[in-house]
């Protein structure tokens, strides 16, 4: 389990996809326990299931609260975009975007018809 203020990843390893998901599975019935003692909701649209591997071999679904965990390909933790495979494509093109987007904002302050007066004082 890695938790950040109130960011929580919850990781299985096995080289069966199969005993990886039992044992998450496991843990998020440890978790809904615990959860539950001291009434604390999860927030659904922010919870994912996703497989880390290169293989095409596809972990089981698992439950929390008696509703499935959505698989996802993908998934933000911590300011990182994580892909199923690790190559790190998703996050460096969000980046990039965002670079884009303060690019652009920059070049509007200061082309040359811009309103903006290059004096500093």
């Amino acid at each position: 389990m890695a938790t950040f203020a109130d960011d929580t990843a919850i990781l299985s390893s096995d080289p069966d996809p199969v005993s990886a998901t039992e044992i998450l599975q496991h843990h998020l019935n440890l978790l809904q326990n615990w959860l539950e003692q001291w009434t604390i909701k999860v927030n659904p649209t922010k919870t994912a299931q996703v497989t880390f591997t290169t293989r095409r071999d596809i972990c089981p679904p698992v439950n929390l609260h008696n509703t499935h965990i959505p698989v996802k390909k993908e998934v933000k933790y911590l300011g990182l975009h994580l892909d199923e495979k690790l190559t790190w494509k998703t996050h460096i093109k969000f980046k990039r975007c965002q670079l884009e987007l303060r690019l652009k904002n920059i070049r509007c302050l200061i082309k040359t018809s811009s309103q903006l007066s290059l004096d500093s004082n």
